[in-house]
Formats: structure tokens, sequence, C-alpha cells
């Protein structure tokens, strides 16, 4: 695929059937032309630096949660690239004074999205930073 300038920090989407799943991020554009030693290129998320610096970003201890389930999931963790899929799971195990962070979306009280914050006496922060957030009905 051909990228230019000006494309960096775009994501790096892998089309599969349902969903597409983003696996990196955007650095250099410009035409494959091997005399030049010019060619497109990303960061992969797998780099450890880059998922450190975004596992970090909302502060150490943040718990995720994504509706969408991650293909090839490895274990729900909470964690950026092994987030959970159910609010309750998030609640309950992020650390006193956490965020629980929610992708954009409707967590269901059918698919087991009910709970009571605080019911443990920890306090926590719920952020959505992209997008409207629908949980429990």
């Amino acid at each position: 695929m051909d990228t230019r300038g000006a494309n960096s920090g775009s994501p790096i989407i892998w089309r599969t059937p349902s969903p597409d799943f983003t696996v990196g991020i955007h650095t250099n554009g410009g035409c494959g032309d091997p005399v030049a030693g010019t060619s497109n290129a990303g960061t992969s998320f797998e780099v450890d630096a880059l998922e450190i610096a975004i596992r970090d970003f909302h502060g150490s201890g943040a718990k995720y949660v994504d509706v969408v389930p991650q293909p090839n999931n490895p274990g729900q963790a909470g964690e950026v690239f092994r987030h959970y899929v159910h609010v309750p799971d998030a609640v309950s195990n992020v650390p006193n004074n956490g965020r629980v962070i929610l992708v954009k979306g409707t967590y269901t009280k059918a698919a087991g999205n009910t709970f009571t914050a605080g019911a443990d006496g920890k306090a926590m922060t719920f952020l959505a930073p992209v997008g409207t957030v629908i949980i429990g009905n």
C-alpha cells in the first residue's frame, strides 16, 4: 500500500473478515524505491517501548475494557492489548484510585455488565476517551 508524508500517526489496519483490527502506527510515507531507499513504514504494537507508552498513558494500574473481543486474545488481563470485554471485570480488578478506560460502545446488562462500583471501598474513575459509552441497558 502506498502512503504519503502527513499520514504519520494513522492506524495500520489489518483487514480481517470482521472486525478490522489495528496492528500499529504509520510512521513514514512514500513509495517503495530500492534505489532511493524509501519505503512505507510503521511501528507495530508488538514493539515493547510503544506498548509500554500506550499502556501507561492513563497511569499505572488502569484497566481497559472493549466490548469487541480481540481476535486470538491470549487471555483477558485488562491491559491495552489484552482488554476485558466486561465492565465488572475491570471494576473488580482496578486498584484503589485507579481508572477504568472504556472503548466506545454498548455494554449490555444481558452480556453481564452489571456491577456496583465502590462496594468494596475502592475509589475509581471511569473514562471514555473517545465516543459514547452506554452501560447496562
